[in-house]
């Protein structure tokens, strides 16, 4: 069983970060319903065009985009060169203009409150161990009164027998090594390090499939997919997603 994430996994997406039946097949199911709940959130305080959106650990733009296409003004970073090629490249092909960076997310290029929205998706469970020197620089470049979005994986049970043993090891439909159960963040641990750096956060959401759960196994075992995704307000034992405003008076 593994026992480190293997952060060059993404090196070799390239232009699977855009195949539907790739390896990022489940973060595109995924991706239109944490939109759909995002664009919610953020649509109570601001309309999303022309806000300065800071996507971090963006890989191949999926959810960068999703904000251009809606107006925003987006900057997408990640560390893997290969991702963030095949980011450019598809939003080229789309007539997306998105300032796309390779930039650590521990030491950003940016002044202090340069960013409307900072989303952190898929990322918070690659640097949980050393998570609060990660959102005290993503809360720094987000102004005061600011939105943070994030989701990243619950650590339970049910996300071990899911998403490690049987997602990532047994099927492979997630390249082994992409996860590892320890790294996981509890929502009670991650609401306690978004205070800490001076976010309150609000309420969150589970993130399920849509389907009934024979019909889940169905589509897992003979389409190596999961058939769609749904928000629940209390169910929340794999993946969950959120939102926080950046206090007025931070803890900076």
């Amino acid at each position: 069983m593994a026992r480190t994430i293997d952060n060059q996994i993404y090196d070799r997406f390239e232009d699977d970060w855009w195949d539907l039946k790739g390896e990022a097949r489940l973060l595109h199911e995924m991706n239109p319903t944490r939109f759909d709940y995002f664009r919610k959130i953020v649509s109570q305080r601001a309309e999303i065009t022309n806000l300065k959106v800071l996507d971090v650990g963006c890989g191949g733009g999926l959810v960068s985009e999703k904000f251009a296409e809606a107006g925003a003004q987006v900057t997408g970073i990640d560390l893997s060169g290969p991702s963030l090629q095949a980011a450019r490249q598809h939003a080229l092909n789309n007539g997306l203009t998105i300032d796309y960076q390779q930039v650590s997310a521990d030491n950003l290029p940016f002044p202090a409150a340069a960013f409307d929205v900072v989303v952190c998706c898929d990322f918070v469970e690659h640097v949980s161990n050393k998570l609060d020197v990660f959102l005290a620089e993503m809360a720094r470049v987000l102004r005061p009164g600011g939105i943070f979005l994030f989701d990243t994986i619950n650590r339970t049970f049910i996300s071990q027998l899911v998403a490690i043993w049987i997602l990532q090891d047994i099927l492979q439909i997630v390249p082994r090594r992409t996860h590892v159960w320890r790294m996981f963040v509890t929502p009670v641990e991650f609401s306690n390090a978004l205070r800490r750096v001076g976010i309150e956060e609000g309420n969150s959401v589970g993130l399920l499939p849509s389907s009934l759960p024979w019909q889940v196994a169905y589509n897992v075992l003979r389409h190596r997919k999961i058939g769609g995704f749904r928000t629940s307000k209390r169910f929340k034992p794999l993946t969950y997603a959120g939102y926080g405003y950046k206090l007025m008076e931070s803890n900076e």
